[in-house]
């Protein structure tokens, strides 16, 4: 495994969720996510909460770049490895948690059916992006 391979996939694979969910949900969808959290009783997501999206955004990527590296000798190297990478982390880190959270009602279920396609989206995406960049370390000579 080349956990260096694996941390500037995993960033690159980072910055995509990043810069995916900032244009949908930071700008096309602003206004109505700051609609919801007025309902709720909330102002606006500050600094802090953005910065935190940030990390957990990277942290998405460089697990997402892991789980390739760790699936990829049993289903080969390419981008269908990806993808299944890309769709195990949107499962248990996007359906599952929005489907546990869902008898709450947090949130408009419009602007939570728009999250969860765009995390599917964005995952394959990155998965792909992650599994591009990891090679095998090479070995010593």
């Amino acid at each position: 495994m080349n956990i260096g391979r694996i941390l500037l996939g995993g960033v690159i694979a980072g910055l995509v969720i990043n810069v995916v969910e900032w244009v949908v949900h930071g700008l096309l969808l602003k206004e109505r996510w700051e609609q919801a959290m007025k309902e709720l009783g909330r102002g606006a997501f500050g600094v802090r909460a953005i910065i935190l999206f940030w990390i957990v955004g990277f942290a998405y990527g460089i697990a997402l770049a892991w789980l390739y590296a760790m699936i990829r000798p049993r289903y080969g190297a390419g981008p269908k490895t990806a993808i299944w990478a890309g769709l195990y982390l949107w499962l248990v880190a996007s359906l599952l948690v929005v489907v546990s959270f869902s008898p709450m009602r947090l949130w408009p279920t419009n602007l939570t059916i728009i999250a969860v396609i765009v995390s599917l989206v964005e995952f394959l995406v990155a998965g792909l992006v992650a599994g591009y960049l990891y090679r095998e370390a090479e070995a010593a000579a």
